[in-house]
Formats: C-alpha cells, sequence, structure tokens
C-alpha cells in the first residue's frame, strides 16, 4: 500500500515538472504540446475550445502570432508600431465583409492591411452640387429632336479654346447625349398634355440620368402650370479623412479620379523603399463609398 502511493506521487511529480508556467501571459503548457489559459479561475484549452478568449479573434491566431491574451486591451494595441491595432491587422485587407480573410501579421511593421482600410466617411462627407434646370422646349433638325434646357445656375462648360467656363447658356441635346459639363444623359422623352381649366398645357417629361450613380431626374416642360425650376443635385466627389496615429489628414476624390494613400506612420527612410497604394473612386450611394484597386472592389461604409 505505501509503495503504491510513493509511485503516485512520483509520477505526479513527474507531471509537474513538465508543466511549463508563463507568468507573463498567465498561462500553463503542459508537455509543452497543449497551451492552457487561466481566466476567471477557471483552466482553458486554447487549442480545444471553440469560444474566443478575445473575440472575434481566434485563440489559434493569438498564440500564433505570440500575442498577449492576458492583456484584455491586446487588440487596441499597436505591437510593432504601423499604425494598425492587433484588431485591425487581423480583420485584414476587407475588415467591413470579409474580416480575418486576409489577416496580416502584427508583429511587422512592414505587414499590415492595404492602407484603404483606413479611411473613414459619412455622409455629409459628400460633397454635392445643386443645378436648377428648365426644359424650356423640344426643336426638329435634320429629323432628330432636339432638347432645350435652359440653366437657372451656372454650369460648367468647355469652349471652343477648351478651357472650362461657367455658362446659364441654353444647352441643345438629343437622346442619348450628355449635357455639356455635367455626367448627366438625356434617358427618355415622352409627350404629355394636360386639360386645365379649359386650357391645354404641354406637360411632356424630359428624363436624364446621373451616370455617376444612375439617379433619375424628371424635368417637366416648363409652362405657366409648371413654372418651377427642377432641381438636380449631383454628387461630385468625397472627402475622406486618413488617421494614422495622431495624424488625421483630409483627401478629397472626385468621381472615376485616382488617388494614392502613402503611409503615414513610416520613417522618412522607410518611405524611400514604399510604394504608395493608388485607388479610384468608383461609386458613392447612400450607404457606403466604392473604391478599386488593382481589379479588386471594397467598399466603405458611412460612419453614423
Amino acid at each position: 500500500m505505501e509503495r503504491s502511493i510513493q509511485t503516485k506521487n512520483k509520477n505526479f511529480l513527474q507531471m509537474i515538472e513538465n508543466i511549463s508556467w508563463n507568468k507573463r501571459t498567465n498561462d500553463i503548457m503542459l508537455f509543452s504540446s497543449r497551451r492552457y489559459f487561466s481566466k476567471n479561475n477557471i483552466l482553458h484549452d486554447l487549442y480545444e475550445e471553440e469560444k474566443e478568449i478575445l473575440p472575434p479573434i481566434k485563440n489559434e491566431w493569438l498564440i500564433k502570432n505570440n500575442l498577449d491574451y492576458s492583456n484584455p486591451n491586446i487588440l487596441n494595441e499597436d505591437s510593432d508600431g504601423d499604425g494598425f491595432t492587433n484588431l485591425e491587422e487581423w480583420k485584414g485587407n476587407d475588415p467591413y465583409k470579409n474580416p480575418g480573410k486576409e489577416s496580416s501579421n502584427p508583429n511587422d511593421p512592414y505587414s499590415h492591411p492595404l492602407l484603404w482600410t483606413k479611411l473613414r466617411c459619412n455622409k455629409a462627407s459628400i460633397c454635392k452640387t445643386n443645378y436648377y434646370l428648365d426644359f424650356v422646349g423640344v426643336m426638329q433638325e435634320n429629323g432628330e429632336d432636339f432638347f432645350k434646357i435652359q440653366p437657372q445656375t451656372l454650369i460648367p462648360t468647355i469652349d471652343e479654346q477648351g478651357k472650362k467656363v461657367f455658362s446659364i447658356k441654353i444647352i441643345r441635346v438629343k437622346l442619348g447625349e450628355k449635357l455639356s459639363g455635367l455626367p448627366l444623359v438625356i434617358q427618355s422623352y415622352e409627350r404629355k398634355k394636360i386639360l386645365y381649366r379649359g386650357i391645354w398645357y404641354d406637360t411632356s417629361e424630359l428624363m436624364i440620368k446621373n451616370i455617376l450613380d444612375n439617379e433619375l431626374f424628371t424635368l417637366i416642360k416648363k409652362s405657366t402650370l409648371y413654372p418651377q425650376s427642377t432641381l438636380v443635385t449631383i454628387s461630385e466627389g468625397i472627402i475622406f479623412e486618413y488617421p494614422i496615429v495622431s495624424v488625421t489628414k483630409k483627401i478629397f476624390v472626385s468621381y472615376n479620379d485616382s488617388f494614392e494613400l502613402e503611409p503615414l506612420f513610416l520613417k522618412e527612410k522607410a518611405k524611400k523603399n514604399y510604394q504608395p497604394e493608388a485607388y479610384k473612386l468608383i461609386k458613392i450611394n447612400n450607404q457606403e463609398v466604392t473604391i478599386e484597386r488593382n481589379g479588386n472592389y471594397y467598399s466603405i461604409p458611412f460612419l453614423d
């Protein structure tokens, strides 16, 4: 009996000798093959348990990158000083639609998500211009209908020398053509009349489309019955905020224009060996902004 107890004690001591205790992370490694973590006086097997110690990040990623998961603020820290938090490094190149799919190395300052993931914007960031337009008539030339549009606010046009000027001259345009200086195309035309108090009024409708965001506007033939001008609001671009570390840079980008982002966190010597990332503004709607890089499209949701 005494010998049996001694044998058990010896086996227990051998097991204790094979336990590796890490005071920094408050974890235990048994026989150098398992990783355990004590939280709220409960011992967790980080390899076996599906429940994340620091959601939404998988335990395996924390262990692989040697992050101190006993630190409740570790996800908000920037372990390698590249301007991206550990959480942002985990979210990767498409944090809004595919978080965690293309994670970067949180311990390498030259390994980080694409720089666009730092861009911020809201609906107030959209740069809009209001134009008031009148549909004043239709004329035929060589068997084709030409629609006459009278701007009530200055619109940009191109003169004979190719320079941009602002004018309120009547514009003549036919179906499918673009209004000079504006991203508006004549979409359709419908002849209409209405009898009001014994008088027939021409209420024909001209549909125009903003080719940037496909928004439609209807211009009703101007008359004493419909004397008001049609308000056409065009979103011409957006102002991004580009915050990295303590610096916030504002970047204005017009529709279909390209722009570059440079890392604001690297020292000047390091920047010489770093190529800026090029993007193009594709679309703005009520929920998000779409940009493109190397054939890939990314969406930046508006902040509340």
